[in-house]
């Protein structure tokens, strides 16, 4: 639970319970780390910055227990269908919610069936107009550039999934979405293709 945001707060009941401490507490210990190390998932503005002279509003808005969360995909079942040869197929925008983000973004995919023959590629935003270049999207993990800046703090993640079928292989693929930051993965969605013939689409 974290520190209020505003109004009295109490050195050793507020500040020292946050940290995990018992009986009476100093302030440079609660705020140099001496006591426990600050927990840097915290935005810079809702955390002490460790440098004297150090004041107990540093810690309005504090969570020592603060951990990154990655939501669920806000659509869970992206599918593409057509044929072999089609041009690159583009499904909506989906949005993930980030909570106490830090560092880089990873996404990749886990087979589950059939031949992967095409290729999945993504565009990103963290606003939902301005999306970066296509980023492929392979079948391990630890080779994405997603080009944004470290994560911090909570926000959205717009995502826009493209795939383009084979030029004259047809597929049918179910795989699981990974998407990962700061050691938490998400594996809520999953992503199919069905390249038989007769056209389709991104839904």
């Amino acid at each position: 639970m974290s520190i209020t945001s505003s109004g009295e707060i109490h050195l050793s009941a507020s500040i020292g319970g946050e940290l995990g401490a018992s009986g009476q507490v100093s302030l440079t210990d609660a705020s140099d780390g001496s006591i426990a190390t600050i927990n840097t998932l915290n935005l810079s503005a809702n955390r002490p910055d460790g440098s004297a002279p150090h004041k107990m509003s540093e810690f309005y808005s504090y969570d020592h227990d603060a951990a990154t969360t990655v939501g669920n995909p806000s659509d869970t079942s992206i599918s593409f269908s057509g044929s072999p040869g089609d041009s690159e197929i583009s499904h909506a925008a989906v949005t993930v919610a980030i909570g106490n983000g830090s560092g880089g973004l990873d996404i990749w995919y886990t087979n589950n069936s059939g031949t992967v023959r095409g290729g999945l590629d993504v565009a990103l935003s963290t606003n939902g107009t301005s999306y970066g270049s296509d980023i492929d999207v392979q079948n391990s993990s630890g080779y994405f550039d997603d080009g944004l800046s470290d994560f911090s703090g909570d926000s959205t993640l717009y995502l826009i999934f493209k795939y383009t079928p084979h030029s004259s292989l047809t597929e049918s693929t179910s795989r699981t979405l990974n998407i990962k930051l700061n050691g938490v993965t998400n594996t809520g969605a999953t992503i199919s293709t069905d390249i038989q013939g007769g056209g389709g689409g991104g839904r």
